[in-house]
């Protein structure tokens, strides 16, 4: 974890390697060229079905950020162009964990909180490998992994 110099802000940066050659990997090198379109889908299906979500969906309204603002009140069209850029500018990078792709937002950039720093508050979801075995590119470590588990 690296900080800034007491300021009160801080960060963690995490790294992917593959044991067999010691290179740094990155996710975009795991995972089919144009995942970019289909994982922004699978966000959105978790974002707008996961339990841990109810509150936003409820609450709000479903009134996300991240939905355009002539239909933020409306569920998001599946298939949008790409990710909004505040919800790229503001999560975490993502990291594949034990059980799937980690990906952690800021709440500033999913919802709007009316409550005293609570856009700082932060909500993570985590793709299963099932699902994210389709984008998954043939040959790669993380090919290997998920093959090595059966899930491939």
């Amino acid at each position: 974890m690296a900080g800034d110099g007491g300021k009160g802000d801080d960060w963690v940066e995490y790294y992917l390697f593959d044991l067999v050659s010691g290179r740094e990997l990155t996710l975009a090198s795991q995972l089919r060229p144009g995942y970019e379109r289909p994982l922004w889908r699978l966000e959105q299906r978790h974002l707008l079905h996961d339990p841990q979500f109810d509150f936003i969906n409820r609450a709000h309204q479903a009134a996300w950020n991240w939905q355009a603002a002539s239909d933020k009140a409306a569920q998001p069209a599946p298939g949008r162009a790409a990710v909004p850029d505040q919800v790229q500018d503001h999560t975490t990078p993502e990291r594949l964990t034990g059980s799937g792709l980690e990906i952690t937002y800021l709440a500033g950039s999913l919802y709007d909180s009316h409550e005293p720093g609570g856009y700082k508050r932060k909500h993570t979801l985590v793709i299963p490998y099932t699902e994210l075995r389709p984008l998954v590119c043939p040959g790669t470590p993380l090919a290997r992994m998920l093959q090595a588990r059966g899930m491939w």
